[in-house]
């Protein structure tokens, strides 16, 4: 293993993958014990993790040309690649209270330099509090370096707020510790007309106010496979979970 980066928050690696490809890694300190983020490095494209397939599908179960999203929490940036891949015209606002992994995903990761590219050193919660855009998409992927949930994710007000800035037909795609997949789907199913959890090693749900969440990008679903993203069987392992409102 090759220490690329090391800070006392941040830590990038770089190992040789079981495919015999290096692979870039992200760690939160201070304890480093957890992957956050990957990518292959000759392959930057390329799909590592489960939970960064399903925010990319949720980009693409929006109805519509996705024209404003919002990511709270960076990561590697590997979905926010692939939206800004898929969807060039979308502007992206992307929430982290980290200000120097800004730095550091753009030098190890993916270039974050792009006009349509707006970057806010805040906290997640604080920001959707203050904010008046509407979005297409909102993806929520904020953990803490033990992956622990903030505990923001576990209020009905955070949940409230996320609804109030989506678009008519927009959608909502979180990614949590499976402890919290009970609570979380709780605040969420009252609040939407649709919800479905994902299977996975985390607990991963996607809301909107669609009668159904399916993706619905052809143009771009014949080119998913060579991303890692199995749209098929993630649509066929998907849990829909009924709405009370």
């Amino acid at each position: 293993m090759d220490i690329l980066y090391q800070s006392p928050d941040i830590r990038v690696t770089e190992i040789l993958d079981a495919d015999g490809e290096a692979q870039r890694q992200l760690y939160f300190g201070p304890s480093f014990t957890h992957c956050q983020g990957a990518i292959k490095r000759d392959k930057p494209w390329y799909h590592v993790h489960e939970f960064t397939r399903h925010l990319t599908y949720a980009a693409l179960a929006v109805p519509n040309e996705l024209q404003r999203v919002l990511f709270l929490g960076l990561g590697a940036g590997v979905a926010i690649h692939a939206v800004r891949t898929w969807f060039p015209l979308a502007e992206l606002d992307i929430v982290d209270q980290c200000q120097e992994l800004f730095q550091v995903s753009h030098r190890f990761f993916y270039s974050l330099d792009h006009p349509m590219v707006h970057l806010i050193h805040a906290d997640a919660a604080e920001f959707l509090n203050a904010t008046h855009e509407k979005y297409d998409l909102i993806c929520c992927d904020v953990w803490g370096s033990l992956l622990e949930a903030p505990g923001f994710l576990k209020t009905g007000d955070f949940y409230d707020r996320v609804n109030a800035l989506l678009r008519s037909d927009g959608t909502f795609a979180i990614n949590a510790p499976a402890i919290e997949h009970k609570r979380i789907a709780e605040l969420l199913v009252p609040r939407f007309e649709t919800t479905v959890s994902l299977k996975g090693n985390n607990s991963f749900f996607i809301s909107t106010d669609n009668v159904c969440i399916s993706a619905t990008q052809p143009p771009r679903l014949k080119n998913v496979l060579d991303y890692n993203i199995d749209v098929q069987a993630i649509e066929s392992a998907a849990i829909v979970l009924r709405s009370h409102r």
